[in-house]
């Protein structure tokens, strides 16, 4: 089944294995938890380059949800959360409480149309530290514009495929294949502005979908490049349309 992710912005990075008996007893199961350190591109030396990543998994008797916090001190906005699940209200009283429990700005994050598309880059990339451009995944990709007419409602929405094939031969040399290759020969070709129209959403085949609210996902996971890409695009002088 698909999976639903939303996204949080925090003021602070949080250590929330500290608050692990307190989450059990909140949620009234047992929580498994992992911690992975990660470093983007091959510097290892740049504080800017590591990220720490706090997974949460809640297994309720007929449903779970998941946790993921991800953060890098040395950043303005240092951490955002992410969180998706089949279980009621899941992710409701974790940001409840969040706000009363914890000393921390907690807001939620929209996604707009140019993060769309550098999160599309991300979607190909299989790791975060990768330099070889050969090494990506390619997929099916479908963009969708909300183009309803305010008067006669006769046009509702425009939508174009680009298949697996055509996204690989047009993006293969560029290190931001979306942005740098495939929206541009999209306008070359059509005079459509991707970034001007109203772009709703991108859908990658037995893959993923962004919208403007939430990321969907087929496996109930989320990549480690698209958490820091989203983080890295909602710092303060990123973060315009």
């Amino acid at each position: 089944m698909p999976y639903s992710w939303t996204f949080y912005a925090l003021n602070e990075f949080i250590d929330i294995i500290k608050y692990i008996d307190v989450l059990e007893e909140l949620f009234g199961t047992t929580i498994t938890y992992y911690v992975h350190n990660l470093q983007k591109g091959p510097d290892d030396s740049d504080d800017a380059n590591r990220f720490k990543k706090i997974e949460l998994h809640f297994e309720f008797e007929d449903s779970q949800s998941k946790v993921i916090i991800i953060g890098n001190d040395s950043l303005d906005v240092p951490a955002i959360l992410s969180h998706s699940g089949d279980h009621d209200n899941s992710g409701k009283i974790l940001i409840d409480w969040f706000k009363s429990e914890i000393d921390v700005i907690i807001w939620q994050l929209k996604i707009n149309k140019k993060l769309m598309i550098q999160l599309a880059d991300s979607v190909i990339e299989n790791d975060i530290t990768e330099t070889d451009l050969s090494n990506r995944n390619w997929y099916l990709t479908k963009f969708v514009f909300d183009v309803t007419t305010t008067v006669d409602n006769n046009l509702q929405k425009m939508e174009f495929e680009i298949s697996k094939d055509s996204c690989q031969k047009l993006g293969k040399n560029a290190k931001h294949p979306y942005s740098e290759a495939i929206i541009p020969y999209i306008y070359e070709n059509t005079g459509l502005d991707t970034i001007k129209l109203p772009l709703s959403s991108i859908s990658f085949t037995n893959s993923c979908k962004i919208t403007e609210s939430n990321i969907i996902t087929i496996p109930f996971s989320i990549k480690s490049n698209l958490l820091i890409t989203f983080l890295l695009e909602t710092q303060p002088n990123n973060s315009k349309s």
